[in-house]
């Protein structure tokens, strides 16, 4: 496996090369962007034009009535503190915090972000960004462009998904849309009036086109149990769609940490600079944590490694070359490998579901890669690299978690 280098280790060496002006000039303004990526958390924004159902949703992620509110408030950001305090934000300045929950009498007209801090556990991994579309169609349509900018993956919550909302969602860049998933948090009343399947039916067509994907979620369901337990069960957890959300999120956020990871490591390869610190090996599972697995599958996973680990010294000299080598030469070398894996998986007679799987991932990178070679530069170069050696790493898990062994993919 491609050895990585810890979180810290990558965003240490990068504060590193900028603090002592190991970047050329022309590369620190990158520089200082990716390591704003590496050290902030990912921010989840909810949209909605009904600001309760988003208000909704974020206490049902939180797990806990975090804030009671009836009334139209400034745009809400939850993320972790150590103890309970809110700050008011102006134009990115703070202008006021307080202990506690609480919001001044008279709120100031030029307050447009209120920040709360709370010792909630999903808030480890990101910051929940409730976005109040509120005014004019002027209003909305800036408030979106402003929020737009400050979140990372976005959830669209909804009823009906009407023309409005269509209109707002349109002036969105193809970067938050591929990180996008259209939300209903009223699945629990739907089912009971019999709406639910053609709701969901209506709603998911607007997937692929506007959205990443979609939820059907039952928010009021779990607000329920958090008011009368205290907490969501992990019956309702399930239940609601809740989880099936929550894990959805926790997984496209490390997916896109990893990714900024990659990027780093190739921006500072590229200007020559190493990275030295702990290895992170992959664990060993326990013999009675290993369940066994077809025969087909483990022959597949066994030659797609050996693949990978007979281009593995290119990819990684190809960490060195992104900025001097022709780009052209490097994507043809990543759709080659890619092109080996996909040959390999047509060899596969009666494939099971995780093969299928398998398959439909490989199709879509070549999708991929076929149209960052139409681009042809530098940037589309590197995110090719970064997508064979995210499949690297993918596989390698699965390997290790299935086979019980430990893989080294030495470069």
């Amino acid at each position: 496996m491609l050895q990585q280098a810890s979180p810290n280790a990558i965003s240490d060496r990068l504060k590193r090369a900028l603090a002592q002006n190991e970047l050329p000039i022309e590369a620190q303004k990158r520089g200082y962007r990716l390591l704003n990526r590496l050290n902030s958390p990912v921010r989840v924004g909810l949209f909605s034009l009904a600001y309760q159902r988003s208000f909704a949703l974020a206490n049902a992620l939180l797990g806990q009535q975090a804030l009671l509110c009836d009334v139209q408030l400034p745009s809400l950001e939850f993320c972790y503190g150590s103890r309970e305090k809110t700050t008011l934000v102006a134009t990115e300045n703070v202008i006021s915090t307080l202990d506690g929950i609480q919001f001044p009498s008279a709120m100031p007209s030029e307050v447009n972000l209120i920040r709360i801090h709370l010792p909630c556990e999903i808030l480890e991994t990101m910051d929940l960004f409730v976005v109040s579309i509120d005014g004019s169609e002027s209003d909305r349509h800036q408030v979106v462009k402003w929020a737009e900018n400050r979140t990372d993956v976005a959830l669209w919550c909804t009823e009906k998904f009407d023309s409005l909302e269509e209109h707002l969602w349109a002036q969105v860049g193809e970067r938050l849309k591929n990180n996008s998933y259209l939300t209903i948090i009223d699945a629990d009343d739907l089912f009971v009036s019999r709406q639910l399947d053609q709701r969901i039916s209506i709603l998911s067509r607007f997937v692929g086109a506007e959205f990443h994907g979609f939820f059907a979620t039952a928010v009021k369901t779990a607000l329920k149990s958090i008011s009368e337990q205290g907490k969501v069960s992990d019956h309702i957890w399930q239940q609601t769609g809740l989880n099936s959300l929550s894990a959805t999120l926790l997984k496209r956020i490390q997916s896109g940490k990893v990714a900024d990871m990659d990027n780093t490591v190739m921006f500072l390869s590229g200007h020559g600079l190493s990275i030295s610190s702990d290895i992170n090996e992959c664990v060993v599972p326990k013999p009675s944590d290993v369940q066994p697995i077809p025969v087909s599958q483990k022959e597949m996973l066994a030659k797609a490694l050996a693949i990978l680990q007979s281009g593995g010294a290119d990819l990684q000299a190809t960490l060195s070359f992104v900025g001097a080598r022709a780009s052209s030469e490097i994507l043809e070398h990543c759709i080659a490998l890619c092109d080996q894996l996909n040959e390999l998986f047509l060899d596969v007679s009666a494939p099971n579901q995780a093969e299928i799987e398998f398959g439909e991932l490989l199709w879509e990178a070549s999708d991929m890669l076929t149209l960052m070679q139409l681009e042809g530069n530098g940037a589309a170069a590197a995110d090719a690299v970064s997508m064979l050696l995210q499949l690297r790493r993918d596989i390698e898990r699965k390997v290790s978690e299935k086979l019980n062994i430990l893989v080294k993919m030495r470069a």
